[in-house]
């Protein structure tokens, strides 16, 4: 069981210590730091307005989003008789990436399917990540029939459906917690009150949880508007999406804590989602989301183009119009070097259905794209 410093969810209701178990995967709470060469480049006045809360430093293994979720909802797999996970996603899914190394930590098999987004460098290596962890991978044709695929594979009661991006009722609670964490964090000085707290808004988990945790713990109320940043197709991200899975962390914790139920009745917040900057779809790279890449690399953050180079963006664009506004953005990819997972391996390894990927043509290339004129 955690401490209740790494909760802070658990500070305000502490009957959800002892009915939520917990694993200790991740170290709270994250830091939050200006940016200050992005507010530079950005231009006069910017000072002390730029700030990014790094979940990307909360495991040294595998830092981002998925740590949070992954230490609610593995916790109590073993005492439930789970000793096989599944999951899906794109060909280049942190979600799966997450789980493969996570499973490999904690003794767990481990099982993904995939279906097809733009192939890129990233995409490949993660492809032979999930090999050298010992990962099952199963190709699809779509989302669809991923999920079909996925529903067989957890037909035995001993494989865990481990939800796409980590998105379900206990995985959105991680992300409540994360928002009074958050109110923590600026009620103690760490940061400046934030105007706008940008997140990426895929399976619509991380920002659902997000936004209702700020809202509970008085950030809302006080001014605070928390914006998810679209990087998939709108049928998967919008405002209805995200208040059912308000909804459901709500009716968990209500479940979990009479004091909960007591105290907090059934209200939402304002859904604000951000639909500009998904581009051409998942996976594609964009012009603005290639800018905020750079940018960040200033200040010693590597970004990637899918989610948070696109919600960067979203950011700095509400910035220009709004220059006397302060902002988070909050990093939910993992930064840390992965090549040791795919170092010397040789795709003709993998199974056979994937060798294809890599004897086509690639996308985009990273480094090309970073250095191309827009």
């Amino acid at each position: 069981m955690t401490s209740e410093s790494e909760y802070a969810l658990f500070e305000r209701f502490p009957e959800l210590e002892e009915t939520i178990p917990t694993l200790r995967l991740g170290i709270y709470p994250s830091p939050v730091r200006p940016m200050p060469n992005v507010a530079k480049a950005l231009g006069q006045g910017y000072d002390d307005k730029v700030w990014v809360k790094r979940d990307d430093l909360n495991n040294a293994d595998y830092g981002g989003n998925k740590v949070r979720k992954f230490e609610l909802e593995y916790a109590p797999l073993e005492e439930r008789g789970y000793d096989a996970v599944a999951t899906m996603g794109g060909i280049g899914t942190n979600q799966g990436v997450a789980a493969a190394i996570f499973c490999k930590q904690l003794g767990l098999e481990c099982a993904v399917v995939l279906y097809p987004q733009p192939i890129t460098e990233d995409v490949r290596n993660k492809l032979m990540l999930f090999h050298t962890t010992g990962c099952r991978m199963h190709k699809s044709g779509g989302a669809i029939r991923a999920l079909w695929k996925l529903g067989r594979i957890c037909r035995p009661g001993n494989v865990y459906w481990h939800a796409p991006g980590g998105t379900s009722p206990i995985g959105n609670v991680a992300f409540v917690n994360a928002g009074f964490e958050l109110a923590k964090q600026v009620e103690e000085g760490a940061m400046p009150f934030p105007d706008y707290v940008y997140v990426a808004a895929g399976s619509t988990g991380t920002f659902a949880g997000l936004l209702y945790g700020t809202y509970l713990a008085g950030l809302t109320e006080k001014g605070t508007k928390v914006v998810g940043v679209r990087v998939v197709p709108k049928l998967l991200a919008n405002r209805w999406i995200v208040r059912l899975q308000m909804q459901r962390a709500h009716a968990f914790l209500c479940s979990r804590s009479k004091q909960f139920a007591q105290e907090v009745p059934k209200r939402f917040p304002k859904v604000i989602i951000e639909n500009r900057f998904v581009g051409k779809g998942y996976g594609h790279a964009t012009a603005s989301g290639v800018e905020a890449f750079k940018l960040a690399a200033e200040d010693d953050l590597e970004l990637e183009l899918t989610y948070t180079g696109k919600t960067l963006a979203g950011m700095l664009d509400r910035l220009r119009k709004e220059p006397h506004s302060t902002a988070l953005f909050w990093v939910t990819n993992h930064t840390g070097d992965l090549s040791p997972y795919w170092s010397g391996v040789d795709y003709r390894d993998l199974p056979k259905e994937f060798h294809q990927i890599y004897e086509g043509e690639l996308e985009y290339s990273w480094s090309e794209l970073l250095g191309r004129p827009w």
